[in-house]
């Protein structure tokens, strides 16, 4: 390998760990909020597949796979629902 593909490489590896680190954070915040905000769990709500067919921009016809990430609501002291994803 060259120089140039380590860096490529060691720079994919930096950005992986960043997002894990952030995806960490943000899941660490939220449980701070929840808990000073005596969160509760009100609901929660599947994730789903569509799949469906349509035409791309060349012309061509296609599959359309579609994921939308289950839910769970949150019920806070603030008098506000709070949604995440899960």
């Amino acid at each position: 390998m060259t120089i140039k593909e380590y860096l490529i490489v060691a720079a994919a590896i930096g950005f992986m760990a960043l997002a894990v680190w952030a995806d960490a954070e943000k899941n660490r915040q939220w449980k701070e909020f929840a808990r000073d905000h005596e969160c509760r769990k009100i609901e929660e709500i599947s994730g789903a597949t569509s799949i469906g067919y349509g035409i791309a921009s060349n012309g061509q016809g296609g599959m359309i796979t579609t994921y939308t990430p289950g839910k769970t609501g949150w019920a806070c002291n603030d008098g506000v629902t709070y949604w995440r994803e899960e």
